[in-house]
């Protein structure tokens, strides 16, 4: 049986989407989260590679809408989504 440390499996559920403590409560978290969180890339038409997000970072940009607490951080979250799921 493998046993990781505490540090490595904070930053394991970190990277996976899942918060650890207070910090994953805030709007700010979840953004540097959706921010590093990877994309996939996968085949489009005439060739071209489409990127799609990764459930990490679906993830995430939920999370910092339930966690939005002003017009700023809304629009901040609209935005993202539209480059995310926009044409």
């Amino acid at each position: 049986m493998i046993h990781k440390s505490k540090r490595e499996k904070d930053s394991t559920e970190e990277f996976c989407g899942f918060g650890v403590g207070e910090d994953s409560k805030s709007f700010d978290y979840w953004y540097r989260v959706y921010q590093k969180a990877p994309c996939i890339q996968a085949p489009g038409e005439n060739g071209r590679l489409r990127i799609l997000p990764s459930y990490a970072k679906e993830t995430a940009l939920f999370r910092m809408a339930a966690y939005a607490e002003d017009e700023w951080q809304r629009l901040t979250v609209i935005e993202e989504f539209l480059k995310e799921y926009g044409p």
